[in-house]
């Protein structure tokens, strides 16, 4: 099955309108139409927006697209099971796929990066706290002598 029409089937199981799709994305009806009639090609931000309107996976669009066949059957523990894939993707969804896979690690990398810089800030205002607690006292006491 091709990926609109895939999109349009678990659109419709959602019970999401063409229209409230378009608009989310920012596109005419008839645009996003041709989406869901496989006349257009679908770039890799433009999927990823879809699946979050409806709410669904990125791996619900590529499901029944490919099948494991299981080569060992006497395994009581189906998790030690070994098979192979078959792989029924066309190349361009493959290579959509590897191209949302680069894209999240760039973001968790980004994302590592930034709770590392958040990590430096927090130690750099711990120790300003611990700064302005010191100064604090300091002119409480200084208070306190002038008071006397």
């Amino acid at each position: 099955m091709e990926i609109g029409y895939k999109i349009k089937a678990l659109r419709e199981r959602k019970n999401i309108t063409r229209k409230h799709v378009a608009l989310e994305l920012g596109m005419t009806e008839e645009g996003y139409a041709k989406i869901e009639c496989n006349e257009v090609d679908l770039n890799t931000e433009k999927l990823l927006k879809i699946s979050q309107i409806i709410d669904v996976t990125l791996t619900d669009f590529f499901k029944n697209e490919c099948s494991i066949v299981n080569n060992q059957h006497d395994f009581k523990d189906q998790s030690k099971a070994q098979g192979i894939v078959i792989n029924h993707l066309p190349e361009k969804y493959i290579e959509t796929l590897q191209d949302l896979v680069s894209s999240q690690k760039r973001e968790i990398d980004n994302q590592k990066k930034e709770i590392e810089f958040l990590k430096i800030e927090n130690e750099s205002q711990k120790k300003e706290i611990e700064f302005l607690k010191i100064e604090n006292e300091s002119q409480k006491k200084e208070i306190e002598l002038l008071i006397k």
